[in-house]
């Protein structure tokens, strides 16, 4: 190989190094935004974060049957709360989803009468494009079909803590005190 060649060699390892480091650099930027937005991003007035932190107790394994009771009040509170923001949740994203569906139908039915076309591209593809022509409305149906995910997560995570408390409750014998008020 000659030194020609070798120094050509060189300056495309060095162009390519630098083209790594500033990709690398973009995905760090790009995804410390990301992250900063999804903390940001707020339901109810609360950040998700928030409510997760709101709405999760910590539980003492060795809990006595007053903390027991303590933990089914302020289980039942957050079970009731999720509930609630769900159902909030869905009937939100059930009347947007009218609204996006009716104006979705209409891109789709706009490509497929299309007379640029002879033959109608496949649904799939129909369903990227319309989705392209109106991003905004497609990024609000993903962030509420998110919100619906987190507080679903919300619910099973509070059940989850319930079977705890009850399986603490059984250990120390709380179980049969539970009810009898």
């Amino acid at each position: 190989m000659t030194e020609i060649q070798q120094e050509q060699i060189n300056n495309q390892a060095e162009i390519i190094k630098e083209e790594i480091e500033t990709l690398l650099d973009t995905a760090e930027t790009i995804e410390s935004n990301v992250i900063k937005t999804a903390n940001e991003m707020q339901s109810f007035g609360k950040t998700l974060n928030q409510w997760y932190k709101e709405l999760t107790h910590p539980i003492d394994p060795s809990a006595d049957p007053a903390k027991v009771k303590l933990y089914c009040s302020q289980l039942s509170r957050s079970l009731d709360i999720a509930y609630k923001n769900l159902s909030k949740a869905k009937v939100i994203a059930f009347n947007y989803k009218l609204s996006y569906n009716k104006a979705f139908n209409e891109k789709i039915t706009a490509q497929t009468l299309s007379k640029s076309r002879k033959v109608a591209p496949a649904i799939e593809t129909m369903t990227r494009v319309a989705e392209n022509q109106m991003p905004e409305r497609t990024i609000t149906l993903k962030k509420l079909d998110m919100v619906i995910d987190f507080w679903e997560g919300m619910v099973w995570k509070i059940k989850d803590q319930i079977n705890i408390v009850n399986t603490i409750s059984m250990a120390n014998g709380t179980l049969l005190k539970v009810g009898e008020y």
